[in-house]
C-alpha cells in the first residue's frame, strides 16, 4: 500500500483533514479534537515543536497524527499533543481508505527514520482503542526497544435509554440520600439548576472565577494548592469559550438564591459526556449539592440521547457510586537511536524508577530496623 506523509506548519493548514479523519474514525475522544488541542498549544507550546502529520493513500487522507516534540534534558521527545493535561490520546484513521494497521506501521517508520535521536512517549492511549497493539506488533516487527504500561483509570458507565433505568442502576440508599439532601437544600432558599450556563456579554471571566472559588475551597480542605488561579485558570477561561463555540461544552450550574454553589464543568463528543471538572460549596456539604448537580446532568443528558458518561482520570472513591465499569489507559515507549538525554529517559521511566523506589523503601525499612523501634 502506498501511503504518504507530510507534515502540515499550521493547525489552519491541518483543519479540513483532522476534522475529515475526526468524522471517519470511531475511536477518538473529545482530546483528540481541534477545540480541545489548539486551545491547549496556545497556552502550552512554549518549548515545543508543532508535529502535525497527514498519512495521505493516492492523495486522500487516510490518517492523521496531532502531535509534537517536547524537549527532555539532554534530548527531545515526540508526545502527542496535549499531553498532560489530555485524558485520552489517539491516532486518527480513516479505515475506508487504508486499514489501521497499515497507517500506524507507515506513520511509525516515518517517526522513526525522522526523529531517531528523541524518546517516543506515547501516554493516555486507552485500552479499548486497538491503536496499543498495533503500536506493540510494530515495535516487534521492526525490533526496536519499547515498552507498554498502565497508566490512568478511568471510570465509566453505559447510560441507558431513560432516566429510570439509570435510577435502577444506582443503590437505592444512594439515590434516597441526594434526594433527601435537595429537599434540605431547598429549605434554605430557592435552587434553580441550569443545564447550560452561558455568560450574557460572552466573556467567560467572571463564570470562570466564581468556579474557581468553589474549587479553591474544596482544594483548601484537602491542604492542596488551587489548580485554576494561575496559568491554568486562563487555559480553562479560553476552552471555556472554544468549546461552547463549537457546541462541545455542558456547563450545568445549581444556585441558591441567585449565588452559584455548585458546578459541572462537561465536555461533549459523539454520544459520550466526559465531567472534567466539578465542585460544591462546602458551606452546603451536608445537603450534597454536588451530586443534585450531577445527578440532573445525568437525567438531562439521557433525555438528549447521551450514551456514555466518562468520569476520566483517577480512581475516587465517590466515582465508584455513579460508574460501573473502568477505561484503563497505557503508556508507549520506544526508542531508536536515542541520544542520551532519550536514552536516560527511556531507562528511567521503564525499569529504573520502579527500583530507585524499592530501594528507598529498603532504605527507610532498614533505618527503621536500625533504630530499634521495628523490635
Amino acid at each position: 500500500m502506498n501511503l504518504k506523509i507530510d507534515r502540515l506548519n499550521t493547525f489552519g493548514d491541518a483543519l479540513d483533514t483532522w476534522e475529515r479523519l475526526l468524522a471517519a474514525d470511531s475511536n477518538p475522544t473529545f482530546f483528540s479534537t481541534p477545540a480541545w488541542l489548539q486551545t491547549w498549544w496556545d497556552h502550552h507550546h512554549d518549548g515545543h515543536e508543532l508535529l502535525l502529520l497527514r498519512i495521505q493513500r493516492d492523495g486522500i487522507p487516510a490518517g492523521f497524527a496531532p502531535l509534537m516534540l517536547a524537549p527532555i534534558p539532554g534530548g527531545r521527545s515526540v508526545q502527542f499533543l496535549g499531553s498532560g493535561l489530555s485524558d485520552y490520546a489517539e491516532i486518527l484513521v480513516d479505515e475506508s481508505v487504508a486499514d489501521r494497521r497499515s497507517v500506524i506501521f507507515a506513520l511509525m517508520d516515518y517517526l522513526a527514520d525522522s526523529f531517531r535521536d528523541a524518546l517516543y512517549d506515547f501516554q493516555e492511549i486507552p485500552s479499548v482503542s486497538p491503536t496499543l497493539a498495533i503500536l506493540q506488533e510494530w515495535a516487534a516487527k521492526r525490533r526496536v526497544r519499547s515498552s507498554a504500561a498502565p497508566q490512568d483509570v478511568c471510570p465509566t458507565v453505559a447510560l441507558p435509554e431513560t432516566t429510570e433505568q439509570y435510577h435502577k442502576q444506582l443503590k437505592k440508599s444512594f439515590l434516597a440520600d441526594i434526594r433527601r439532601g435537595e429537599r434540605r437544600l431547598r429549605e434554605r432558599g430557592e435552587v434553580v439548576i441550569v443545564d447550560h450556563i452561558t455568560p450574557s456579554d460572552g466573556d467567560w471571566t467572571t463564570l470562570k472565577d466564581e468556579m474557581s472559588d468553589l474549587q479553591s475551597q474544596r482544594m483548601r480542605t484537602k491542604g492542596e494548592v488551587p489548580m485554576w488561579q494561575g496559568p491554568l485558570g486562563l487555559f480553562v477561561k479560553d476552552v471555556l469559550a472554544a468549546t461552547n463555540a463549537t457546541g462541545q461544552l455542558r456547563l450545568t450550574g445549581l444556585y441558591l438564591d441567585g449565588r452559584l454553589i455548585a458546578y459541572e464543568l462537561c465536555f461533549l463528543h459523539r454520544t459520550t459526556i466526559y465531567a472534567w471538572s466539578r465542585a460544591f460549596d462546602e458551606e452546603h456539604r451536608n445537603t450534597g449539592p454536588g451530586k443534585t448537580a450531577l445527578l440532573h446532568l445525568l437525567e438531562s443528558g439521557i433525555a438528549q440521547g447521551y450514551r456514555t458518561f466518562d468520569l476520566l482520570r483517577g480512581e475516587e472513591p465517590y466515582k465508584e457510586l455513579w460508574t460501573n465499569s473502568l477505561v484503563q489507559n497505557l503508556r508507549f515507549m520506544f526508542v531508536v537511536h536515542p541520544s542520551p538525554g532519550a536514552w536516560f529517559a527511556f531507562n528511567y521511566r521503564t525499569s529504573w524508577k520502579r527500583k530507585f523506589q524499592e530501594f528507598a523503601v529498603l532504605r527507610r525499612l532498614n533505618r527503621f530496623l536500625k533504630s530499634g523501634r521495628g523490635g
